[in-house]
């Protein structure tokens, strides 16, 4: 009663199921009023504190269809405050306290957000294929018409776009996102905040896309650029694409710094493109300028920033301004300052990242964050532009876009969702198991995906959720919550978005009022005073409780409550607490302090379990070198066939809860600088490391590999210790199709080594954040080497992964015309020159960070692991390699991630090419004799797909 009507209203239509997303006043409305400019965040943000007691109050009396409905109101508004963890905690909870709650799709679909984020790509895949393949079903949930449906459908195909985006499949992603929007417009009133998140999706993506894909998808049948109105050229289409989304979302300043940041970089990579005008040149560093103003306008000093997203956006703004008037205006001492204060706040967002981080502590970075972005803006003279609405963030003269904005042609949804058909069933098909609730409450009619149904690890796909708990030699399984665990999840959501986001005045109301329903849960389920979890002798509503905070070592044992902590990454254990094997009887691990303390020492044996899964800096490079192929030879001999493990590849997959910025940092200890060699170094290799304007011009337009091997060979070799700090770097990514290294300047803060039970033989592996990254809330890994290298190695390893992925997609375009249902990846690769001013003092390669486990199939001799299905995928591949490139090239040494059947879908990364035409600095391409060692010891038969594919067999002599 004391929620404002325009709250309780919502309530009840999120109890009756109106809609699958919470919408915005101005979302679905052509025109749209003064008491339309407002956002669903600022009336949840005031009153959050009584819809979290309200919450907790209905978990009391067990009305679990108004708790689901509180959790579906305030989603997204704990989304933006980097407190999603906890909810869906609770949605779980609900679901497994009573599952005929409904749950609506907005639930399972940010449990597939966050999974992108973490690494857990094949987790995100399942959930999202079963939305599509389903129909949208999600559980109990019932849909007040059908056009809802296409919403949630065309939502999934969104954030299916960004997932192959993030695999660097541009001409792919763009394919998802387009028909994304094509569902948006489907509906009866254009989802314009739909729309606008797609047109800025894309952008970004026709900024990666090299320009054969972009002509290739600007003429597809299927597709109708003219939306835009400007696409003669991908960046400018982009441009565009920004500029309409910016005005589609004027009212939510979030929306409009994304879509002009990617605007203005963009236009900025364009002005140094080979297709640009050098008088038009001035023209476009002006339009990004423009755009890179906007988004910092967004936010005055006294408004708070409370989510890392959107603070990773504004100091790219700040950063890229700053680029921008450098280039206009040329270097000076006061754009040197601005370029430090940018990157003393790379450093700082780090430290918020961290899981460390106190809640106080958050609330202060974010200030001193938004203080040094301030700076920036008042260093560099921002002014506000001409606004006649004083409740939009975008000028008068992008507003004139949004009437035009209609889709021509006749694009057909449901045609579009044929054609991906084939994908979803098989994804579907590899995770076919759901939870045991969803199948007791839904034998009569199949009911679709459900909140619990989260569980994609590699070797089971059953999913933690049952009825029954069986306490049976300290081993508990899997049961379904009572109302006063449920109510702690909300406790602890209670107080974490309070320390963090409302104040003192909201902590007393809210805390003073549960203490006492907090000491009742305590004595109702016997916890543990310290940490409140039981131990495996008490009753059994604990297990909510365990599940929501464990961690697990690599065997699984049990860990008495308060004991030291094991080797895993803790933002997997708060992402998705149902990623627990399920091999017999589940077994629970019992966690220490919600701040771990404590680790278990990082020489764990391994386990039987383990066989043919490594570390995750083991696969670094463990390719074998022709000096180390003899040496190995008898162990090559004695394992060839075998199923045993493999000494120089197992070991335990472990990652700490090691994160930029930790206060547990890895043994390893970190130091010296980031430079060259010790002693003195000759001044031509000084002079060879200092980039020129025409170099940075080359580099920023593209340039081909001959040309940078000729330009960084005389650089010499560099020391391998780092600083965790931010550096300024130039980002330089490969395109095998146009064969061109284009370059685009950054900041990049390097952080913690990741901890590993074993380290890797030849690299180190480290957390690394940058700003131009794919994805501003996804978690990246770079490369060093141990020893002193010179640049080229880090080249050549990128160049050979992108040229991997060359290959895998045309292998995947064959295996979907044979409607074989595996789709193969290599992640994208990308090299970052750490430059301090234009001085190149460093080097490190950079790739997106998968969770799950690690496995390898091959390596570049003679090994092959055939226990494993996916490796007959693998070895096809490697076939289809040497006959797409005319007999000259065979990609080996297969490692990564692969689903529980082995099919479905395949991940790998490190790649190394036998090749008969490339040179390779790392002495591990064999040429001829690795390709006859590919097709006389590792492929030695074509199977089951060869024939399919029609691949030819070879006489390799």
């Amino acid at each position: 009663a004391l929620l404002p009507r325009e709250l309780r209203t919502l309530l009840e239509e999120a109890k009756e199921m109106k809609w699958p997303f919470v919408p915005e006043k101005w979302q679905y409305k052509h025109d749209v009023g003064p008491e339309d400019k407002t956002n669903l965040q600022d009336m949840i943000s005031a009153r959050l504190p009584e819809l979290l007691i309200y919450l907790k109050a209905s978990i009391m009396v067990k009305d679990c269809v108004t708790a689901a409905a509180i959790v579906f109101l305030i989603d997204r508004f704990l989304y933006w405050l980097d407190a999603s963890g906890e909810l869906l905690r609770i949605a779980k909870a609900l679901h497994r306290l009573q599952p005929a709650a409904p749950l609506g799709p907005q639930g399972l679909i940010r449990q597939a957000r966050l999974s992108v984020s973490a690494g857990k790509l094949l987790k995100a895949e399942y959930i999202l294929s079963s939305l599509i393949n389903d129909n949208g079903a999600t559980g109990t949930w019932r849909y007040a018409k059908e056009s809802d449906r296409t919403l949630v459908q065309s939502v999934c195909l969104q954030i299916r776009g960004q997932i192959l985006q993030k695999l660097g499949m541009w001409y792919e992603a763009a394919e998802l996102i387009w028909a994304s929007v094509v569902g948006y417009f489907k509906l009866p009133q254009p989802d314009k905040k739909g729309i606008a998140t797609s047109l800025g999706i894309l952008a970004d993506i026709f900024a990666s896309m090299n320009e054969k894909d972009y002509v290739r998808f600007q003429t597809s049948a299927e597709i109708d650029l003219r939306l835009l109105g400007e696409f003669s050229h991908r960046l400018l289409s982009a441009a565009e694409a920004c500029k309409l989304a910016a005005a589609y979302s004027q009212y939510t300043p979030l929306f409009v710094l994304t879509a002009v940041n990617i605007r203005g970089t963009c236009l900025l990579s364009y002005s140094h493109s080979r297709d640009c005008p050098p008088e038009r040149k001035k023209f476009y560093l002006c339009e990004a300028k423009e755009s890179f103003e906007i988004g910092l306008l967004t936010k005055n000093e006294d408004s708070p920033v409370t989510s890392k997203q959107e603070l990773h956006s504004f100091i790219k703004a700040a950063f890229c301004l700053t680029t921008v008037h450098r280039w206009l205006y040329g270097e000076s001492e006061r754009l040197r300052d601005m370029s430090r204060l940018c990157k003393e706040a790379m450093g700082k967002l780090d430290a918020y990242s961290a899981s460390v981080a106190e809640d106080g502590d958050k609330g202060a970075l974010a200030k001193g964050i938004m203080a040094l972005v301030t700076s920036v803006k008042k260093g560099l003279q921002v002014r506000n532009f001409p606004n006649s609405d004083a409740r939009s963030y975008v000028p008068d003269s992008y507003k004139g876009a949004v009437e035009k904005l209609t889709l021509r042609g006749e694009a057909n949804f449901e045609k579009i969702l044929a054609m991906h058909s084939q994908h979803h069933m098989s994804v579907c098909e590899v995770f076919e198991n759901t939870c045991r609730i969803h199948k007791a409450t839904s034998r009569e009619a199949k009911m679709g995906a459900c909140i619990t149904t989260l569980k994609t690890e590699t070797k089971c796909v059953d999913t933690v959720c049952t009825t029954e708990e069986t306490v049976s030699k300290g081993k508990v399984t899997a049961k379904r919550c009572t109302a006063s665990e449920t109510r702690s999840c909300s406790e602890r959501l209670s107080g974490q978005t309070t320390n963090k986001h409302i104040g003192s005045a909201v902590r007393k109301s809210s805390f003073e009022e549960t203490e006492p329903l907090e000491r009742v849960i305590n004595e109702e389920t016997g916890a543990c005073g310290t940490c409140g979890n039981r131990s495996p002798a008490t009753t059994a509503e604990s297990s909510w409780c365990r599940l929501s905070k464990s961690s697990c070592s690599s065997s699984w044992e049990e860990l008495p409550c308060g004991s030291s902590m094991p080797l895993v990454d803790p933002q997997a254990e708060t992402e998705n607490d149902s990623d627990l094997p399920c091999a017999g009887n589940l077994t629970y691990c019992y966690p220490a302090k919600s701040t771990v303390e404590h680790q278990l020492a990082a020489s764990t044996p391994a386990t039987p379990a383990s066989a043919g899964r490594m570390s995750i800096s083991d696969h670094f490079n463990s390719a074998t070198t022709e000096e180390e192929e003899e040496k190995s030879q008898n162990m090559v001999n004695g394992a060839h066939g075998s199923t045993s493990p493999l000494s120089a590849w197992h070991s335990p997959a472990q990652l700490s809860k090691s994160r930029p910025g930790s206060a547990h940092p890895c043994p390893s200890p970190r130091g010296g600088a980031l430079g060259s060699v010790q002693g003195s170094i000759p001044g031509e290799v000084l002079d060879a490391r200092r980039l020129r304007d025409d170099d940075y011009a080359r580099l920023l337009s593209g340039v081909e590999h001959s040309w940078l091997v000729q330009r960084l060979l005389p650089t010499g070799i560099f020391k391998v210790k780092q600083l965790q700090k931010a550096h300024s770097a130039l980002l330089l990514k490969y395109s095998k199709k146009s064969g061109l290294w284009t370059g685009q300047e950054t900041a990049v803060y390097i952080g913690d080594y990741l901890n590993v039970a074993k380290e890797g033989k030849q690299r180190n592996a480290f957390w690394i954040h940058f700003l131009h990254q794919e994805e501003s809330l996804g978690r990246y890994v770079g490369k060093e080497y141990k020893e002193e290298k010179g640049l080229l190695h880090h080249f050549s390893d990128v160049e050979r992964q992108m040229t991997a992925q060359y290959y895998v997609t045309e292998f995947n375009k064959r295996l979907y015309e044979q409607k074989v249902p595996t789709q193969i990846f290599y992640i994208p690769s990308a090299v970052l020159l750490i430059l301090e001013d234009r001085t190149i003092i460093g080097c490190v390669s950079v790739e997106p960070y998968i969770l799950g486990e690690f496995v390898k199939l091959s390596n570049n001799t003679k090994i092959v692991k055939n226990e494993y299905k996916a490796t007959q995928y693998g070895l096809a591949y490697g076939h289809f390699c040497y006959e797409f490139s005319k007999g000259t090239d065979v990609v080996v040494d297969l490692q990564g991630w692969v689903t529980g059947n082995g099919k479905g879908l395949i991940y790998l990364t490190d790649p190394q090419i036998h090749s008969l035409n490339r040179k390779d600095v790392s002495h591990t391409n064999f040429g001829k004799r690795g390709i006859y060692y590919f097709f006389h010891n590792q492929h030695v038969e074509c199977n089951e797909i060869c024939h399919c594919l029609s691949l030819t067999r070879p006489i390799i002599e």
